[in-house]
């Protein structure tokens, strides 16, 4: 037996002596109280609308503290519940660490002046770690944590209710560290959002699993940053908003992801993908950017890549710029950089499926929305994919293009992005009409794209723009416009399938050119150089220069070389006019060549000469029997004046088989000879095709009349005459 003397002195540490009171401090006397083992105990909310630290709460259990806080020993579930029809309001007015936080329909938890609600859990505490948020609200500035350091991580669990920042930074990291690459569950079916100016909610290192019905969304100015973090499900909305300044942001930051929901950026809204610590954030494929602006924003020194992945859809997703009520469609904009020093470099990836960009809003007067380069150097604002044979397609009434002075790359496998995973060409589709999209090479800019189709929409090289395609076959079925200042570079054939190409510009085809079907202008000031062959199987207006190094075979069609008239909108030049064209190789006549003779010395030649560049002997013209030329004359030519109209440095003409429509109406026709003549120019010898206006004589009239007989029993083709010819 113990005599009272005999009892050890007990040190009570200060945190217990403070929690506990004096009342109940140890003595050294026998028969002391010893401190009891820590209990769970629930706290239930009186009604009252009050602090935190108010005495208004009834506990489960005798408790020695007046709220409940872990830091007493005892591990708390509080819960908010007026247990009525009202609310009640409960404002966090200091820092506070429990195991469980339950806060019931209509009722309001107010986090005040940056205070943090801390959550501490254990295997053994069954719901510990846990904030429920049952249909009520939390809402307010502060934090919202796992107490961290193995001492325990947040479960969120917002069941139908809001959660929302208000008046600052409401941050919730559920494992309570910096940094994370284990994001932690955050389930939601309600509304998370911040709301107002100024506000920000911070999702740091969780994972927010949506159900059908909750929503993440800015509201009214807010901005939500997703940093180390995902939202899977449901909606991201960023809300629409009259004025630009103050609209709210949706940050993706830290490589954060946005997969399989339905993502709206409303009217001024913003979608910000930043690079910090690691590059780049992911968005879903599917995604209405209704007014809004996704930027794509590189820092001084890190890379930014946003990653568009359809998810659950691997045949691909729609990114719509357009959408009710939106009176100005979106875009996406990279390599947003604005007053940084040094810029970075910016990506889209398109991942899983193929991505086609949209306008809902349709018709041919809707403005445009879609993705702007807008890197200091192609390489710095590039889009590529994750595998071979993805397509990004720009879709009816959207865009594609860089901005003005800007550049930017499609297609090629990325060069400079730290990219985890394969990475590959991606082939970039104009949408077919109505509508049309559009793919451009702005002013003074340049636009790389490895693999180009155009299947009914426009593609531009505007002024100062270079637009350099990588295919070694692109086909037209839209229409393309070099305008005046701008260049086309292809590196293989072109092919015009339909609608038409127009170059007012320069066009350099390191292919052949196979005019198939619509319609090809060369227009006064442009210029079109192929390295192949030029084969014209269906319309084309030179009225420009037309340089082929493999040659210019007209095997159907018609080809229209000169101005065509103050009324006439020429689309493509096949050959200069007014003598100051060539074509570089041989001419094959085996279709019609419509020919104008405006006056004495303004007609239409063909020159075809031997460029120098190769061994090879150039320059030759012949015809086959269905070559023709349609002569349209403009002025009343009298007898004996004549039009050299076709040049080379050697004609193998069968004048005999060539037909040259006749455009008189009296006893009046052409003449074709072959005539030698010294080029003083190029110091050779060549030859000329030389049509003249004369008068039967009288010993060939009968001959005459029986050709024009033959002409009309079908003999030649209707309404060519039969030219006699010398040479």
């Amino acid at each position: 037996m113990f005599m009272a003397d005999q009892v050890p002195a007990i040190v009570v540490p200060r945190w217990i002596r403070r929690a506990i009171g004096p009342a109940l401090a140890l003595t050294t006397m026998v028969g002391a109280t010893l401190p009891l083992a820590a209990s769970e105990v629930t706290a239930t909310w009186g009604g009252a609308n009050a602090d935190w630290t108010s005495p208004e709460w009834a506990f489960s259990v005798p408790v020695a503290v007046a709220y409940p806080d872990n830091g007493g020993g005892d591990f708390f579930t509080a819960r908010i519940d007026d247990g009525g029809s009202g609310s009640s309001l409960v404002v966090l007015d200091t820092d506070i660490e429990v195991d469980r936080v339950e806060v019931s329909v209509d009722d309001v938890l107010q986090l005040a002046n940056d205070r943090a609600l801390r959550f501490t859990s254990a295997p053994g505490r069954i719901g510990s770690g846990e904030l429920v948020n049952d249909g009520g609200h939390v809402v307010g500035r502060g934090l919202l944590a796992g107490a961290g350091g193995g001492a325990g991580t947040l479960h969120v669990e917002n069941r139908g209710g809001t959660i929302t920042a208000s008046g600052g930074v409401l941050e919730i990291n559920p494992s309570g560290e910096p940094g994370t690459t284990s994001p932690l569950a955050l389930d939601n079916t309600g509304d998370i959002a911040a709301l107002g100016p100024g506000s920000t909610l911070l999702v740091r290192n969780a994972a927010v699993e949506q159900a059908p019905g909750g929503i993440v969304r800015t509201r009214v100015g807010g901005n939500v940053v997703l940093e180390d973090s995902l939202v899977a499900g449901g909606t991201v909305r960023v809300e629409p908003c009259g004025t630009p300044l103050v609209c709210g942001e949706l940050l993706l930051n830290r490589g954060s992801v946005v997969e399989g929901t339905r993502t709206i950026v409303g009217e001024n809204g913003v979608v910000r993908v930043l690079a910090s610590a690691f590059p780049g954030g992911t968005l879903p494929a599917e995604m209405a950017v209704q007014g809004g602006r996704i930027l794509v924003e590189a820092g001084p020194i890190n890379p930014v890549v946003l990653t568009l992945d359809a998810g659950a859809n691997p045949a691909g997703d729609t990114i719509d710029f357009g959408g009710p009520d939106v009176a100005n469609p979106g875009a996406i904009v990279m390599n947003w950089v604005s007053g940084l020093p040094v810029e970075g470099a910016s990506a889209i990836r398109v991942a899983e499926g193929d991505v086609v960009l949209a306008n809902s809003n349709g018709g041919p007067l809707a403005p445009r929305g879609g993705i702007f380069l807008n890197g200091a150097t192609p390489e710095a604002s590039q889009i590529f994919a994750d595998q071979a044979g993805r397509t990004l397609t720009v879709g009816p009434d959207t865009v594609l293009t860089t901005l003005p002075g800007r550049h930017g790359r499609v297609g090629a496998v990325p060069v400079g992005f730290p990219v985890i995973g394969p990475a590959a060409p991606i082939v970039l589709a104009v949408g077919a009409s109505p509508g049309g999209g559009q793919v451009a090479a702005n002013i003074g800019s340049r636009l790389e794209i490895a693999e180009l189709r155009n299947e009914g929409g426009v593609v531009q090289a505007l002024a100062g723009g270079t637009l350099a395609l990588g295919n070694a076959v692109f086909p037209n079925r839209g229409e393309v416009h070099v305008l005046a200042g701008g260049t086309l570079d292809l590196d293989g054939e072109y092919q015009q399938l339909a609608e038409s190409t127009l170059v007012d510009g320069l066009a350099r085809i390191g292919g052949d050119y196979l005019n198939l079907d619509g319609l090809t202008t060369v227009a006064a000031g442009g210029t079109m150089t192929v390295g192949g062959e030029f084969r014209q199987d269906a319309t084309a207006t030179v009225d420009g220069t037309l340089r082929a190094e493999g040659g210019l075979v007209q095997t159907d069609g018609a080809t229209a070389v000169g101005s065509l008239g103050a009324l006439h909108t020429p689309l493509l030049t096949l050959q200069a006019g007014r003598f100051d064209g060539a074509i570089l190789g041989d001419l094959l006549l085996d279709g019609t060549w419509e020919l104008q003779i405006r006056d004495r010395f303004d007609f239409d030649v063909l020159d075809v000469l031997d460029d120098g560049d190769t061994a090879t002997v150039e320059g030759f013209a012949i015809n086959t029997p269905a070559g023709a030329i349609a002569v349209d004359l403009g002025f009343d030519a009298a007898v004996g004046d004549f039009f050299d109209v076709l040049l080379a440095d050697a004609l193998a003409l069968d004048l005999g088989q060539l037909a040259i429509s006749d455009p008189f109406v009296d006893a009046r026709f052409l003449v074709a000879s072959v005539v030698d003549f010294f080029d003083a120019g190029r110091g050779v010898a060549r030859q000329l095709l030389r049509l003249e206006v004369a008068v039967p004589e009288p010993d060939t009239l009968a001959m005459m009349l029986v050709a024009l007989v033959l002409l009309a029993t079908g003999a030649r083709r209707d309404p060519v005459a039969v030219a006699e010819v010398t040479g």
